[in-house]
C-alpha cells in the first residue's frame, strides 16, 4: 500500500500528537495554537494510535499477524479478508496503522544517520589526578577569528564549537558541561 504522505510528513505529525497530548490532550486549543487543521489531526492520531489497539487487544493482535501474512501475498485486501472471514475495514485500519508505524520508524533511523547521537564518558574525580609540572605545556595558540561558539566553564573547561555544528549537537554538549 502506497501511503499519500511522505514519511517526513508523518512523523512531523506524530511530534505535534504528541506534544498534544503533553500539553494537556486538548486538540482543538493545541491546532488553534500552531495552526493545524483539527480534522487532520485527529485523523492522523486515529491512524498512529489506532483504537482497536486499547479497545480490543486481542483483536488488534489477529489482525496485526494478519497484515503481516497479506503482506507476504499479492493478494488484495478484500479477497483476504472474505478468505479469513475477517472484517475489511478493521483489518484495513490495522494495515494503515502499521504502515504510519512503519513510515514513523523510517524516518526516525533516517535522522538518526543523519545526525548520529554523541556518546559522552563520564570520569569520576577519583580517576583524574593534578597534573605535575612536567605534564604541563605552555604553547601559546594563535587562533584567526572565526565565528565559533565559545564556552567557558568556571572549572576551567573552554569548548570552541563550529557553527557548522547543528543547533542539537550544541544542546547536547551545553547540557552537557552544566553537569561538570
Amino acid at each position: 500500500m502506497e501511503l499519500k504522505l511522505s514519511d517526513k510528513d508523518i512523523f512531523e505529525w506524530y511530534q505535534h500528537i504528541l506534544k498534544m497530548k503533553q500539553s494537556g490532550g486538548n486538540t482543538s486549543k493545541y491546532c488553534l495554537n500552531n495552526g493545524l487543521d483539527k480534522v487532520k489531526m485527529n485523523n492522523m492520531s486515529y491512524k498512529i494510535h489506532c483504537p482497536l489497539q486499547k479497545n480490543n487487544p486481542n483483536l488488534y493482535a489477529s489482525l496485526t499477524n494478519h497484515v503481516i501474512e497479506l503482506n507476504k501475498t499479492r493478494e488484495t485486501i478484500s479477497k483476504y479478508c472474505k478468505r479469513h472471514n475477517l472484517d475489511r475495514v478493521k483489518m484495513g485500519e490495522v494495515k494503515v496503522h502499521m504502515s504510519y508505524l512503519e513510515a514513523i520508524e523510517r524516518h526516525r533511523k533516517s535522522l538518526e544517520e543523519e545526525h548520529p547521537k554523541m556518546n559522552f564518558i563520564q570520569v569520576k574525580k577519583s580517576d583524574l589526578r593534578e597534573p605535575n609540572q612536567a605534564d604541563i605545556h605552555l604553547e601559546t595558540e594563535v587562533i584567526q577569528a572565526q565565528n565559533d561558539i565559545e564556552l567557558i566553564i568556571a572549572k576551567g573547561v573552554k569548548v570552541m564549537i563550529s557553527p557548522s555544528v547543528d543547533s542539537i549537537k550544541i544542546i547536547k554538549i551545553i547540557e552537557l558541561l552544566k553537569d561538570l
